[in-house]
């Protein structure tokens, strides 16, 4: 009994006693937003999932007929090249209508 005792004892010494640390707070994450552009979610009535869509509107007036515009999916990744790349488009004087799905 009196060996028992000892042997617990001597686990408690033992073992290091584990703290619990402080959980380090998250970065506060905001998403870049271009100039010219909007989004929103946008629920599908075929599947119902939503999705969000991306729209970046031309620094000039569109022309009589209307603007061009490019439609890309995986908006997430493609959406930002696509609209750097009408804004480019459109200080050359044909502006371009991009919509982003997704």
């Amino acid at each position: 009994m009196k060996s028992a005792f000892l042997l617990a004892v001597g686990l408690l010494v033992a073992v290091p006693v584990v703290h619990a640390q402080p959980v380090a707070a998250q970065p506060v994450v905001t998403p870049y937003v271009f100039e010219q552009s909007v989004d929103f979610d946008l629920a599908s009535k075929v599947n119902g999932r939503t999705y969000r869509i991306f729209v970046h509107i031309p620094a000039t007036p569109p022309p009589p007929g209307g603007s061009p515009a490019l439609y890309v999916t995986d908006g997430k990744g493609t959406f930002p090249i696509a609209a750097g790349q009408s804004a480019v488009n459109g200080l050359a004087g044909s502006p371009l209508l991009v919509v982003g799905i997704g």
